[in-house]
């Protein structure tokens, strides 16, 4: 299948992010030591505000200029970064507080939100290449 730019260079970033979030999981299942578990949530978080930051700055407003159809969509998946942001600060208020059942749940939720993120935002992006229908006709 042939992806337009923009859509392969989002799902080749959510695919790196799906990395840091198995090194996370594999924290928990390999009950790692507690810091180097928070090392790994701590990773997570960067990349996760670098690919938000990238969005929200540079991918989005440009998309919106070019296809205003996409804005809901888009500022739907910017609410969901929100949600993400604040799952993440839950996981790791769990794991410094050595919650770790706690965190294994908030952990296993934020996964969750992420990939229902990835699908969402892909699914967006998948027909950028289709001819964008053209403005109504002034009447």
């Amino acid at each position: 299948m042939t992806r337009n730019p923009i859509e392969r260079d989002v799902i080749e970033e959510h695919r790196r992010i799906d990395v840091q979030f198995a090194a996370v999981r594999e924290g928990f299942v390999g009950e790692c030591a507690v810091a180097d578990l928070c090392r790994e949530i701590e990773r997570l978080q960067q990349v996760l505000d670098v690919h938000f930051g990238q969005e929200e700055a540079l991918y989005y407003p440009a998309l919106w200029a070019l296809r205003p159809a996409l804005r809901e969509p888009l500022e739907r998946c910017l609410v969901e970064h929100e949600v993400l942001g604040a799952q993440l600060l839950e996981l790791k208020g769990c794991t410094d507080r050595e919650e770790l059942a706690a965190a294994v749940r908030a952990f296993e939720a934020l996964a969750e939100s992420f990939r229902r993120h990835e699908v969402r935002e892909e699914h967006a992006l998948h027909d950028l290449d289709r001819e964008p229908e053209p403005p109504n006709a002034p009447g």
